[in-house]
């Protein structure tokens, strides 16, 4: 693994370094440093500053072009004795360094909404929370947003020529919202039973789901009856919306975690943590 990492192109930050020997500091006074690198075909050698003699600190600033090509390189520091002597620093060892490509920022156009942002959140109120292995595969959500949208449930929206987003660009929390329980609801209503996952010694389980498809629809019926003004102001108060607009306790309706044991079951829900022998 490489001691540090740089960002090609970069010149910051510079490179320093106290120069031991027999783990004291060596005395630079007189002396002259240089900086030398190789590796990738590239091989370097640039005078380095000497910032504080007595104490053995160095610092190199790189020059252009040091960090233009990637991959992996071993560098030293030469020191120049007055009498003519030279010693590499450190002696036992390679200081290494990597070149890596910079890592592209991710822009959100402006103009549409892409299904992959409604992935999240769809899952997150499914309770499908295993990113390694889901419940719900990313093709299947987008096929249930793209149809929403297309079949004409949200009036103003459509899909884009793509078909990888939704234009304009949604900035309402209350239509992602909308359309986000929209979409739990197409997945939970064809199997309204009860159902449940387990993964390794924790069983969850998803009570009643007819009773969460029926309150699913109470809150859709009174968020399009009222309209989205002031319902709520983002996705993160969904949960108080839901309380508080149809009385349903996600808690208790939802989820209820029990681990397993030989002597006893805890089982969490609305009325907190109840231990069951």
């Amino acid at each position: 693994m490489p001691d540090f990492y740089m960002t090609r192109g970069n010149l910051l930050p510079k490179i320093t370094a106290t120069l031991k020997g027999d783990s004291a500091a060596v005395d630079l006074t007189s002396c002259t440093v240089k900086f030398e690198f190789e590796g990738n075909g590239v091989s370097k050698s640039f005078a380095a500053t000497i910032t504080d003699a007595t104490a053995g600190k160095v610092e190199y600033t790189w020059q252009a072009a040091d960090t233009d090509v990637l991959g992996l390189y071993n560098a030293k520091w030469e020191v120049t004795f007055p009498g003519g002597s030279k010693l590499h620093f450190p002696n036992d060892k390679y200081i290494t360094f990597e070149i890596v490509d910079e890592v592209p920022s991710i822009t959100l156009p402006s103009d549409r909404t892409l299904l992959a942002e409604l992935r999240e959140p769809v899952r997150a109120f499914l309770g499908d929370h295993n990113e390694e292995v889901p419940m719900f595969e990313s093709i299947a959500i987008d096929k249930v947003v793209r149809s929403l949208v297309v079949c004409g449930r949200f009036p103003g929206y459509a899909i884009t020529p793509d078909r990888n987003g939704i234009t304009p660009r949604i900035v309402d929390a209350p239509v992602m919202g909308l359309l986000v329980f929209k979409a739990c609801e197409a997945f939970v209503l064809p199997d309204a039973g009860h159902y449940s996952y387990r993964t390794r010694a924790l069983s969850e389980s998803f009570g009643d789901r007819k009773l969460f498809v029926m309150e699913l629809k109470n809150a859709i019926a009174d968020l399009e009856g009222n309209g989205p003004g002031g319902m709520f102001s983002c996705m993160q108060t969904f949960t108080g919306w839901v309380r508080g607009v149809t009385g349903l306790n996600i808690w208790e309706h939802m989820t209820e975690m029990k681990a397993r044991g030989p002597v006893s079951t805890a089982t969490l829900g609305a009325g907190g943590l109840n231990i069951n022998d």
